[in-house]
């Protein structure tokens, strides 16, 4: 009943703006419901954000993102990144550049892949002045997206947007304020400021809606600090008392922190049953989680691949063009003064023209047939199953001829099917497989990292390492502490 009422209300404001001039204040208003829908609805909130999209699609879309990082949907949130990428191309207006470049930072930091994330905070850095004080803010997805600032300029920004929102009388917005700085004082070890900002922010909390998903933020941030302080048997309450709050939130952020920060207060306490409960939920999200997040790290990193060499494609056809204008004005101009010189540069085109002709018949697409298609993918799946991957010295080559095809047929499928190229697809598969061996087999995680290398199939301890840590974001010695912690 309670969500058929909050839908309704929200249909009935949809509706109203079809005949009424939109204010600011509607607007803000209507934005509001829907980012709180994103923290506290698992079953609205997409028919939220899609009606919040028909009036802002492109901030419609960085809400999408949000929700989506928070449900642990990293795949489908960078697949929404990227119609975001295309909004940006088309309108190159601050605040529309701005909230593709925030998206962007923020899962590819997430992700961990910095070198994309430290270009988009270029970006961000170029544009936040150029935006509204509030518009980041609402797009917090975690404290990880504010990582574009320094500790310092952090806590300023939210200082000055608590000014902001209290002269508005905000007060969801004003208790967001106070959990966010009690993060950043938490972060920084001064207990005394942080439990302020997180009981100021559970007060806001309390006179904005009686929603006690939006208090759990703050509370657990408390129960964090009476933890720190040696408080067990306080923060052990506090924890249980939220229990069945958290286990309904869709955010696995939170969900992740909270069984670690339980676990831990459990076992002070010796409360052996919820000592297992909460270590079996925390593995089970940080290996859903791992698993999800090297999938996404993949799916981002081709996106970001595909993305310059369009740009790199889009400014070689711009300079074709500027090439060819140059020349047709340079034909006119000399055919005007030597008319001997413009047959001779007419005969120079034409050899070109026949030169791009070979060229492109060249780079015809290879052609495969369906039936010898199927036979490769299902010795592909007969490979994998077999764990033959980690046989060493394999290569496109080897692999083409045990197939009994070609190399070039073996390249196109892997590319097609596996979203990859040969080498990548080699080493995801081996890389998993140690991975599965490290999470299911003790064993495993006593053996030097030399000897893993060579178990999965890679030639060099140090080349296993590089490609371990591209994919998981750690080094398998960091790994296996990990697990074993």
């Amino acid at each position: 009943m309670h969500h058929f009422y909050r839908f309704f209300i929200l249909w009935i404001i949809l509706i109203s703006n079809c005949f009424l001039a939109q204010t600011k204040e509607d607007l803000a208003t209507l934005k509001q419901t829907v980012l709180q829908s994103v923290q506290n609805d698992n079953t609205l909130y997409s028919q939220y954000i899609d009606y919040y999209s028909n009036i802002n699609p492109v901030e419609g879309n960085a809400i999408r993102i949000k929700s989506l990082v928070i449900r642990g949907k990293y795949i489908e949130a960078t697949k929404i990144l990227d119609s975001l990428r295309i909004q940006n191309e088309k309108n190159n207006e601050p605040e529309v550049v701005f909230q593709y470049h925030w998206m962007a930072f923020q899962l590819s930091n997430f992700l961990g892949i910095k070198s994309d994330a430290y270009n988009h905070k270029l970006e961000i850095i170029k544009t936040y002045p150029k935006v509204p004080i509030r518009n980041s803010f609402e797009l917090l997805v975690d404290l990880h997206s504010l990582d574009f600032f320094k500790d310092k300029d952090q806590r300023q920004y939210i200082l000055n947007l608590l000014d902001f929102y209290h002269k508005e009388k905000n007060y969801y917005l004003i208790g967001r304020c106070y959990y966010y700085l009690g993060e950043i004082e938490l972060k920084s070890m001064d207990y005394r400021k942080a439990s302020a900002y997180f009981s100021k922010s559970i007060q806001y909390s309390n006179i904005n809606s009686k929603d006690s998903i939006s208090k759990i933020y703050p509370y657990i941030g408390l129960a964090e600090i009476q933890l720190a302080e040696d408080k067990n048997v306080s923060s052990f309450k506090i924890l249980q008392s939220l229990k069945n709050t958290v286990i309904a939130s869709p955010d696995v952020l939170l969900k992740e922190k909270y069984y670690r920060l339980y676990a831990n207060a459990s076992a002070l306490n010796k409360a052996v049953k919820d000592v297992k409960w909460a270590n079996d939920n925390f593995f089970n999200i940080i290996d859903n989680n791992n698993i999800i997040r090297i999938k996404a790290r993949s799916s981002l990193a081709n996106n970001i691949e595909n993305n310059y060499e369009r740009k790199l494609l889009s400014e070689k056809r711009i300079w074709k063009y500027i090439i060819v204008i140059t020349s047709l004005l340079s034909l006119l101009i000399i055919a005007i003064i030597f008319c001997a010189i413009y047959f001779r540069k007419k005969r120079l085109k034409l050899d070109s023209s026949t030169k791009d002709k070979h060229i492109a018949e060249d780079q015809k697409l290879l052609i495969i047939s369906d039936k010898t298609e199927k036979e490769i993918l299902q010795k592909l799946d007969d490979f994998e199953k077999t764990n033959k991957f980690i046989r060493s010295n394999l290569s496109v080559k080897s692999l083409s001829q045990s197939f009994d095809t070609n190399s070039r047929y073996l390249s196109e499928i892997i590319n097609k099917h596996k979203d990859t190229n040969f080498n990548t697809y080699l080493n995801n598969l081996r890389i998993n497989y140690i991975i599965d061996k490290l999470n299911t087999d003790p064993n495993y995680r006593k053996y030097k990292i030399s000897y893993l290398a060579e178990e999965c199939g890679f030639s060099t301890h140090s080349l296993f390492t590089t490609v371990f840590k591209n994919k998981v974001g750690m080094s398998p010695a960091e790994y296996i502490k990990k697990i074993e912690s």
